[in-house]
């Protein structure tokens, strides 16, 4: 049964908990075919969602949630456009959209909140517009604009012109063996 088949269906059921049931399964039946490439599979939840098979573009909508291995973020309204069986674009909009990157080699967790967010399933890329705020711990940068290379987990961060620069406070680590000061300073 198709997905747009299984919305018809669940749009007929009763009013009720049996409906949301079948919300849910539609949900979960959708999970499958967002699957991409070689690389992890992307599951998106939402409280409401609609499909158009003929165009290739699905809406989600209320609290938005899309995870794709170590990758996640949340927001407000999504659009998935679907090309070749795969997802080839989202982009997600929200106050803020928040988007989480976990590195377990590191142990870091980079995030990052912005208006707007346009999200490439390949090259595996996100670009986060419109009041940007990265953290990964202590540090932070602020700009217009990021583009976050979710593989290789390098951040671009942009100013939108001359007058709107990019701000970033980064924290310096001491090493616990620099117990005293290096050689020929004083204390």
């Amino acid at each position: 049964m198709s997905i747009a088949n299984k919305l018809i269906s669940a749009v007929s059921a009763p009013a009720g908990s049996n409906r949301q049931c079948w919300l849910l399964i539609i949900v979960l039946s959708a999970i499958s075919p967002l699957a991409t490439g070689g690389g992890n599979p992307i599951y998106l939840r939402a409280q409401h969602i609609t499909v158009d098979q003929r165009t290739g573009l699905s809406t989600y909508q209320g609290k938005v949630r899309l995870k794709r291995g170590e990758f996640s973020f949340v927001a407000d309204k999504a659009i998935v456009k679907q090309r070749n069986s795969g997802i080839d674009t989202i982009r997600a909009f929200g106050n803020p959209v928040i988007v989480r990157k976990r590195n377990p080699r590191k142990n870091t967790l980079t995030t990052v909140n912005g208006l707007r967010l346009l999200y490439l399933a390949k090259p595996n890329r996100v670009t986060v517009t419109g009041k940007v705020a990265v953290r990964q711990g202590n540090d932070v940068i602020k700009s217009a604009k990021v583009t976050y290379h979710i593989d290789d987990d390098t951040i671009v961060a942009e100013g939108l012109n001359r007058s709107t620069r990019v701000k970033a406070v980064f924290q310096i680590k001491r090493l616990a063996t620099q117990t005293s000061p290096p050689q020929g300073i004083q204390k």
